[in-house]
């Protein structure tokens, strides 16, 4: 008896999150789960941008021209979704000059977990590190049945300094609000991530830099869109999520989650919005 109902306790959690899944496409409209987004879309990296370049990471001169296409649509922000060498080459100066002259890029930073539940966080290569203030980790933590469900919108250092997360960053929240939001905040999965985000590949945009008159982002970008640079290849970090938004594997790519992060933050955030 005893052994059946610690049984049910330790499931219970479980058991509860399948409910939430389960519960999640009822508390939404109909038409709010057909809606595309309207503030986020993905330039994706992926298997043939790679293989065009023969390489990962791509080259720092290809993502400073990506920065560059992008940032000529007007966006809200660009996210650079995609790791950033710490080895020094020939290229940072172009791809330094493309973000600081976009005036609107965030950077994703590495962190480790440190002493006391604070975080130890991996400084960039220069010039890259000099963009202090758009620099942030992307802290996706996964729930007791190993799938994400929440983002972090804040961190502490192993200072002690509340930071905010690059999603905060990409919604515009900067550290003047950290102090009004909650830790995290659940991830509104609407729907389907190849529904609800548009999206381009990579290799695409940097074919109509040469060729084409008109961006095939500017009909999908406006001055409230967040355009996400991230990486779809073979080997991108990955996380298990709810069925309903997961890929036949069980997963979800890095940037899909960042994007449904922004997308959450869409509506005024509230500390009441704490993920249990």
């Amino acid at each position: 008896m005893l052994a059946c109902w610690l049984a049910i306790a330790l499931g219970w959690p479980r058991l509860d999150l399948e409910w939430h899944d389960a519960l999640t496409k009822f508390w939404l409209s109909p038409a709010d789960r057909k809606a595309p987004s309207s503030r986020v879309v993905l330039v994706k990296i992926t298997d043939v941008s790679v293989a065009q370049r023969a390489r990962t990471p791509l080259p720092r001169d290809l993502l400073a021209k990506l920065i560059e296409e992008i940032a000529r649509t007007g966006p809200k922000a660009i996210v650079l979704a995609h790791t950033i060498e710490r080895d020094r080459t020939t290229r940072d100066l172009a791809l330094y000059s493309a973000m600081t002259n976009a005036g609107n890029v965030l950077l994703q930073q590495e962190t480790r977990p440190g002493p006391g539940g604070r975080r130890l966080i991996e400084p960039l290569v220069e010039p890259f590190q000099r963009l202090t203030n758009r620099i942030a980790p992307a802290l996706f933590e996964p729930d007791v049945d190993g799938r994400v469900r929440s983002v972090r919108l804040k961190f502490n250092d192993v200072t002690g300094r509340e930071q905010p997360t690059l999603a905060a960053l990409a919604a515009g929240y900067g550290e003047t609000d950290l102090a009004t939001l909650p830790e995290r905040i659940p991830l509104r999965f609407r729907a389907a991530p190849e529904a609800l985000f548009p999206s381009l590949a990579a290799e695409e945009l940097s074919r109509w830099t040469n060729t084409a008159p008109f961006s095939p982002l500017a009909s999908l970008v406006t001055s409230n869109t967040v355009v996400i640079v991230g990486p779809f290849f073979a080997g991108a970090d990955r996380f298990d999520a709810p069925a309903a938004v997961a890929d036949t594997e069980g997963a979800i790519t890095a940037s899909h989650l960042l994007a449904y992060a922004v997308d959450s933050l869409a509506q005024p955030v509230r500390p009441s919005a704490m993920h249990a």
